[in-house]
């Protein structure tokens, strides 16, 4: 009795993707294919079988590799369609954390900040070892550098240092503080608009 089955195609095996940190799929590698086509993902995109395996570049697979052919290149980050899109949730946790502090300070002192910097330390434990690491410790470092040179100006203020000089040098050091500050938090705006770390 002979064998009429058709042998499987070579793009019905299911691949998972890793864009970052996330991990998406499983996908056919046809609709791989598809992803290729629009731009999605690149040869340097890590996948691996749907059973697991080492994580490899697309382009060192033979049958995925061919739909690298011809492709246009795809801005790094790009989630397949249909994918989960917790790595957009921490860009807009980052959004959120520079308003809270920078904005926020203007009209409620310490209020909105604090509530800020905690969204930058719950943020920052599920960015790990991706770009926007870089901008929640920026946000952390800068919101406690600040309350650092608070503390100091409130000191002088109260007249520690001696009266009416400790109130003029508090004014100066406080003012070029809030300064320090508003340009941190405002080039750490500015990198995250881009897309870039902050360095």
């Amino acid at each position: 009795m002979s064998d009429d089955r058709v042998p499987p195609h070579p793009l019905d095996a299911r691949w998972r993707l890793k864009i970052g940190t996330e991990v998406y799929g499983p996908y056919t590698g046809h609709q791989i294919k598809d992803f290729v086509e629009e731009g999605r993902v690149t040869a340097a995109s890590l996948v691996t079988e749907e059973t697991g395996g080492l994580w490899r570049p697309m382009a060192e697979i033979p049958e995925l590799g061919k739909l690298l052919k011809g492709a246009s290149p795809s801005a790094p980050g790009d989630a397949p369609v249909g994918a989960p899109v917790q790595g957009q949730g921490l860009v807009t946790a980052a959004h959120a954390a520079y308003a809270l502090l920078l904005l926020g300070g203007f009209f409620t002192w310490l209020i909105l900040p604090v509530v800020g910097l905690i969204v930058a330390y719950v943020s920052r434990q599920h960015a790990r070892d991706t770009w926007l690491e870089s901008h929640f410790t920026w946000q952390i470092v800068t919101f406690w550098y600040g309350v650092a040179v608070g503390i100091v100006v409130l000191l002088l203020f109260a007249g520690i240092g001696g009266a009416g000089a400790g109130e003029m040098i508090s004014i100066l050091i406080g003012g070029a503080c809030a300064i320090w500050l508003i340009f941190r938090y405002i080039k750490g705006w500015l990198m995250l608009s881009r897309g870039k770390p902050v360095v």
